[in-house]
């Protein structure tokens, strides 16, 4: 009786863990296979992702060999390139073997560096600040910058003086990188003109006369919005200078325009004019008569020459007996060889 019983336990121990593992109605061998995940687009900046399989029945002896090498039912993966995943799963007691795949394409934007002109006018000063910024379109951020130059910023400022290119490098978070070149044109400027040299006429020998530079006469050309004059050095632009007055002495005047590229000169030239004194008529006066015998007016101004000095205001007493005096006028210049002579006529 006690030897019938032990199979009896035995079987019925068996049947329960069958029974636990399947459900009603469901066939013993047949194995289903599910996806952790799936095959799928990815970009660099993508979350690692989650692929795997479930198998049913559920057995302690599967085992997972992944083409990446690992073992477990399901893989966290990121990968840098396009790249296919398998898993080849077997289970030897169950006589089970499957194999399933998944395709992770990784599909990075591209950054691409933009071309860029700019074009310094040529009523711009060369040497004018310019700011240059590295432009792109798609790719990731953060972004780095290389300049040819070996500045790493996105933003460099140049003095350009003539034209002349500069190129960067654009790097984005996934390593693509391109390339650009960036064009300066510095237009030509207008061709700086001075004017004329001018004659300055003066009657005065070894007087002197002060000049001031602007009184050469309007420059022309180049960039005109600040022309600059001087007799000497730009600290002195603007300010006259005295010249003693020499018959054909000249005074060299330089010119710049506004950008202080293109320089200039002209020149001013002394010419002596010797002063003419008009012959006087004669003065007529009676005794004891007081007379005035300079000419002063707005046609007309004659020094009376006593001697020693001259004067634009000399009155005497006409004595009587006084038939015949002469009068010597001076120019304005005291030279007194230059003089004229006249004669006070008294009438008694």
């Amino acid at each position: 009786m006690e030897s019938n019983m032990r199979p009896i336990i035995s079987l019925f121990v068996v049947l329960l863990t069958t029974v636990a593992s399947y459900s009603q109605g469901d066939d013993p061998l047949e194995f289903k296979v599910t996806n952790i995940g799936q095959s799928q687009t990815i970009n660099c900046q993508s979350e690692p992702i989650e692929i795997g399989v479930r198998v049913f029945p559920e057995h302690q002896d599967y085992i997972y060999d992944w083409s990446n090498g690992e073992f477990t039912p399901s893989i966290v993966v990121k990968p840098n390139s396009t790249t296919v995943y398998s898993v080849q799963i077997t289970n030897a007691t169950l006589g089970f073997q499957a194999t399933r795949a998944f395709v992770i394409t990784v599909s990075n934007d591209p950054v691409i560096a933009l071309e860029e002109h700019h074009t310094i006018a040529s009523n711009i000063c060369p040497g004018t600040p310019l700011v240059l910024s590295a432009n792109y379109s798609g790719g990731y951020p953060p972004y780095t910058f290389q300049w040819d130059n070996g500045t790493f910023t996105r933003d460099i400022t140049l003095f350009p003086r003539e034209t002349e290119s500069h190129s960067v490098t654009i790097t984005d978070a996934c390593g693509s990188s391109d390339f650009a070149t960036i064009e300066i044109d510095v237009e030509p400027q207008a061709e700086l003109f001075s004017p004329p040299s001018k004659s300055l006429s003066f009657s005065c020998l070894g007087s002197k006369i002060e000049i001031s530079p602007n009184s050469i006469g309007e420059v022309s050309g180049g960039v005109g919005y600040g022309y600059k004059y001087t007799f000497s050095d730009w600290s002195n632009a603007g300010k006259s200078t005295t010249i003693s007055a020499q018959d054909g002495a000249s005074l060299e005047v330089f010119m710049t325009d506004a950008c202080g590229i293109q320089k200039v000169n002209s020149q001013f030239t002394l010419s002596y004019v010797a002063p003419q004194i008009p012959i006087v008529d004669p003065i007529t006066a009676c005794a004891g008569e007081e007379i005035n015998v300079c000419v002063n007016n707005d046609d007309l101004r004659l020094y009376y020459w006593d001697g020693q000095r001259m004067n634009l205001d000399y009155s005497f007493h006409v004595e009587p007996g006084l038939e015949n005096m002469k009068l010597i006028y001076v120019d304005e210049c005291g030279e007194t060889s230059k003089y004229r002579q006249n004669h006070l006529v008294c009438k008694f």
